[in-house]
């Protein structure tokens, strides 16, 4: 672990499942059926994994517990090194040889013999060629012992990295560490998810009440302004200004006035 919140990609199967959990938990399923669709529960996951590091901090002491179950860090922290990884090289290094060893020595032994015999058929220095058929046979016979030994100890390191193997992977199941694993994922659901997915839903629902309400429009109200006929003064006409004709009442005289003029 590098600091807090930091947690190792093994974990992070774990971590998801808490935020499940979280996210199922009556009170947030609560509060995101108050929420009236401000956020949904896909969108207030991916916020939880944004801020993991955030969420996870608050149980670090937890988790730096079970790391220690685990016996990969130190109680300051620190990361040890896994078992068995100082003295890869030197078990690679011995297998190499175990392997190699009897190839080489089976050569030396052919030819040795190769040589032995030919000397003996040719006749000439009978003791030479005596010296290197023995040579032969010995060098054959080491050959055969160390074959016989690179068996066995592939053997053996075959049925050590099984039982290294099955222990880094049964480990997980001691009681002490699943103790440590509950309390760490205790305190990430009680301290950590629950309180940020509560937190989410409360911002969601601030930013909606920000937001100023959309006032909805009359239905039918744009269709009747727009086939409404334009009236006279829509397009700029007024009514044209007539006057009452001057007319006066005739002016009549009774019968007598026209023979008095």
């Amino acid at each position: 672990m590098n600091g807090p919140g930091q947690v190792r990609p093994s974990d992070r199967i774990h971590f998801e499942r808490v935020l499940d959990q979280a996210l199922n938990s009556p009170s947030v399923r609560e509060a995101l059926s108050r929420a009236d669709g401000a956020v949904n529960a896909e969108q207030l996951r991916t916020r939880a994994l944004a801020a993991s590091a955030e969420i996870a901090a608050v149980a670090d002491a937890e988790y730096r517990g079970l790391l220690r179950g685990l016996g990969r860090t130190d109680t300051s922290g620190g990361v040890r090194p896994s078992p068995g990884s100082s003295s890869d090289f030197r078990g690679g290094l011995m297998t190499a040889l175990v392997v190699l060893m009897p190839s080489v020595v089976a050569v030396a032994s052919a030819l040795f013999l190769l040589l032995g015999y030919g000397l003996r058929l040719s006749g000439a220095q009978p003791h030479l060629a005596d010296g290197l058929v023995t040579a032969g046979w010995t060098a054959a016979l080491v050959a055969a012992a160390a074959a016989l030994a690179g068996i066995i100890a592939m053997i053996v390191a075959a049925s050590r990295n099984r039982s290294t193997s099955y222990d880094a992977h049964s480990g997980d199941e001691r009681p002490e560490v699943e103790r440590e694993r509950e309390r760490w994922q205790r305190a990430l659901l009680e301290r950590g998810m629950v309180p940020f997915l509560h937190r989410g839903v409360r911002e969601s629902l601030a930013g909606e009440g920000s937001r100023p309400p959309a006032r909805p429009a009359l239905p039918g109200a744009a269709d009747t302004a727009r086939d409404r006929p334009p009236s006279s003064s829509d397009r700029g006409f007024t009514a044209p200004g007539y006057a009452s004709p001057d007319f006066s009442s005739p002016d009549f005289a009774g019968p007598g006035s026209s023979g008095a003029e």
